[in-house]
This record gives C-alpha cells, sequence and structure tokens, in this order.
C-alpha cells in the first residue's frame, strides 16, 4: 500500500545513522500509504550489518523508533536479498491473517568493520575465506567463466553499467542522479587490478554510499481500496539456495543444481519457476525488472529469471533490450551501481521502484516503462547461494494465490 527510501547521501547517513534511516522511509511508507503508525500490527526487518552494526536485539528498539510499541519486529539477516526474504514473510504473515497490517523494512548499516571485511563475510567463511579468496574474487571468476563460456568481451559489462547509469542520471531519488555517463573507452580502461572488467564493483560504494532503508507496507488485498486507487500486488514469492561454498558449486548432487556450472544460477531458476507458477505468469509477460546489478550478476539473473535465454543475456544487454524502450527495462532507477548499493535494503529499493513504475508515477517521464503490468525482482545474496524472486503485478484480476 505504501512505499518510503531514506536518501542516499554518505554523509547524511553517517550523521542520520541506522535508526534515522530506518524512521525516514518507515514515515515515508506511511504516508504513501495514507496510514498512520498506530495502525501497523506487524513488521519484519532485514539489515545486512551482522559485524556492522554493533547492536543486539533490534526488534525492540525498532518498534519504539518508530513509535509503534508493543507491536513485534521481526529480525532477519540475509545480506544482499534479505529485501526479498523480508517480502516473503511479511507475505505470509498477512495471507496466513496473523497480521492485516505489516511494515517491511530492509536496511544497511555500516558502524562498525570496514566494507571490504563485510563482503569477505558473505563467504564461507570456514572455507573460501581462509584459503585467500575473498568476496570479490568469487564474483570476478565467475564473470570471467562467464566471458570464456559464451565468447563476451568487455563490452558486456561496459553497456550494464552504462544502462544503469543512464537511469540513475534521470532518478531525483538516485545517488548517482545527474551524474555524467562515462563514454565506452573510458569505462574499458577503468580494470580493477587482478580482474579484467569494467563493472567498478570495487568503487560502488563511492558512486553510490551504502547506508539507508527501504520500506513497503503490506496488507490483506480485500482491503486495498481503503487505502489506494491503484494497488500493487505482491503476487509470488520465492527464496531458493545454494551452496556458499564457491568450491562447491560445480559438485553438488541435487537434482536441481547438478546440470550447472559457475556461469548460472540454478536456485533462482528454481526460485522464478515457483514465484512466476504462485503468480500466474510467464517469463514473456515480465514488464519489467529489478535486479542485483554489481559485477555479472545481473546478467545471470536475466537468465535465471526466464527474461534472456542461457548464455544469451549478454547479447540481450548489447542489443538494447533492458533499456526503457527494450523488451524487459531493467533497473530502472539506477540499480546497485547507480541508484545505490545499499546491500541490506537492494530488494527493498527494487520493490520501491517496481511499485513506482507499476502505479505509472515515476518521477521523470524518460524513465517510466510504457504501460506496465508485472514487474520482477531478482535478489543475489552472497556469491549468488540464496537468490529471492519477487513478482509483483498491478492487475484488477489477479492470479495465483497472492
Amino acid at each position: 500500500m505504501g512505499v518510503g527510501q531514506s536518501k542516499r547521501n554518505y554523509v547524511y547517513s553517517k550523521k542520520k545513522g541506522w535508526k534515522g534511516v530506518v524512521t525516514e522511509a518507515a514515515y515515508a511508507a506511511l504516508k504513501d500509504a495514507n496510514m498512520e503508525a498506530k495502525e501497523i500490527d506487524g513488521g519484519i526487518a532485514n539489515y545486512h550489518g551482522e559485524n556492522w552494526m554493533g547492536y543486539g536485539g533490534i526488534g525492540p528498539t525498532m518498534s519504539d523508533e518508530l513509535g509503534i510499541c508493543p507491536v513485534a519486529f521481526t529480525p532477519i539477516v540475509a545480506q544482499c536479498t534479505g529485501g526479498g526474504v523480508t517480502a516473503m514473510h511479511g507475505w505470509t504473515s498477512v495471507a496466513s491473517g496473523l497480521r492485516k497490517r505489516v511494515l517491511c523494512i530492509a536496511f544497511d548499516s555500516e558502524d562498525c568493520i570496514s566494507n571490504l571485511d563485510n563482503y569477505n563475510i558473505s563467504d564461507d567463511t570456514d572455507w573460501d575465506y581462509m584459503t585467500g579468496l575473498g568476496h570479490m574474487d568469487v564474483m570476478w571468476l565467475r564473470e570471467q567463466a562467464y566471458y570464456r563460456k559464451y565468447g563476451y568481451g568487455l563490452e558486456v559489462a561496459a553497456k550494464w553499467v552504462q544502462q544503469c547509469l543512464w537511469y540513475a542520471n534521470r532518478n531525483p531519488r538516485a545517488a548517482r542522479y545527474g551524474s555524467p555517463i562515462p563514454p565506452t573507452e573510458q569505462m574499458l580502461q577503468t580494470i580493477i587490478p587482478g580482474n579484467k572488467s569494467p563493472t567498478l564493483f570495487a568503487q560502488a560504494d563511492r558512486w553510490a554510499p551504502a547506508q539507508g532503508a527501504a520500506a513497503f507496507i503490506l496488507v490483506p488485498a480485500e482491503e486495498a481500496q481503503r487505502y489506494t486507487k491503484t494497488p500493487v500486488y505482491l503476487d509470488g514469492v520465492e527464496y531458493g539456495a545454494y551452496p556458499t561454498l564457491f568450491s562447491k558449486d560445480v559438485h553438488y548432487p541435487k537434482p536441481q543444481l547438478e546440470k550447472s556450472d559457475v556461469t548460472e544460477l540454478p536456485n533462482a531458476r528454481w526460485a522464478a519457476e515457483k514465484a512466476y507458477r504462485m503468480a500466474g505468469i510467464k517469463p514473456e509477460e515480465i514488464s519489467l525488472a529489478g535486479v542485483y546489478a554489481n559485477t555479472l550478476s545481473g546478467i545471470l539473473l536475466l537468465e535465471a529469471l526466464g527474461i534472456a535465454p542461457i548464455g544469451k543475456a549478454g547479447q540481450f544487454v548489447l542489443d538494447g533490450e533492458t533499456e526503457v524502450d527494450g523488451k524487459c527495462p531493467t533497473c530502472t532507477d539506477g540499480g546497485t551501481v547507480g541508484f545505490s548499493i545499499t546491500s541490506g535494503a537492494e530488494v527493498g529499493d527494487m520493490i520501491v521502484e517496481a511499485t513506482h513504475q507499476l502505479r505509472g508515477e515515476v518521477d521523470l517521464p524518460s524513465r517510466q516503462v510504457k504501460d506496465p503490468q508485472v514487474a520482477v525482482c531478482g535478489g543475489y545474496q552472497a556469491v549468488g547461494s540464496g537468490c529471492t524472486v519477487t513478482v509483483l503485478t498491478n492487475r484488477k484480476e489477479r492470479r495465483g494465490q497472492g
């Protein structure tokens, strides 16, 4: 019924702290829903900050900060895909009848440890990390394997980043709003040491500050018209797991995984199939998508979501199919490259953007997708070990169980 985000600015967010950005996003969502805080009867919050916050028991603290005590907040830690896990548990709370108005919050905090340490604990810290294989190393290995297997060059990554920045350039809410888009020649020269890729993963925090929050409110479908004339329905959601130990990716004897290699995300494909079945949609019906955009993960998610065939998403991007007038506009808010790499909030940000798009209320017309009906958000956790798929629609005659 309502969506909200905190402002993405490094100095601003550090001054506000995690409590401040959470409150800002939550009250923006309440205002958007024409709802008062006292109407909320349940909350779910994801955060990426296992070692960052230095703060335990955030549930009661969030309830107090938002002024809704004694309503309980359930905390979740699911890294970059936490917003999708939050959506899944929020849907379950409402669909079960346990709650009527659930406030879902996804946020990031960067108060304690370095960015690099936070990235690295996203891997299997007993094995990969201890042998010197860090988070970004794993991402780059997967990227290079994909390029070699399907014959792509660096132009795919350059085009991908440029497209994300094109959207962010036209999004007043994005950290990179109004920023120039580097030409291809410059992009191809931006090589991270040890990695032949211009995807700028290591520079993402400088480009799009990390700390921030996204919020959305879920109510039963039959109550939708009470709050808005343009409801958006959460019609499908699923969460697929996969080994965090990267060296195990190609040696996992499960039917859904055994035929895949490191250039695919079979857990995301499995989650997409279940979420689409739940929503009663097919991939060709998708109007727009949000995916984790840094490095090659966005390309892999386009394939896992069925938007592009396996091995063809690179060409899909090069052909302009992720542009606003393409087959499937993707990361239309700028994504993690241009909007903000706010780890715990990333899928929450996708849900906020999809809601604005489905309502037809995007800030600038040049970024508005034409007549959108179905949006899909693909979350990517750790090294792809957890992927969520969330289906949102604006159909009056809804399908599935959403």
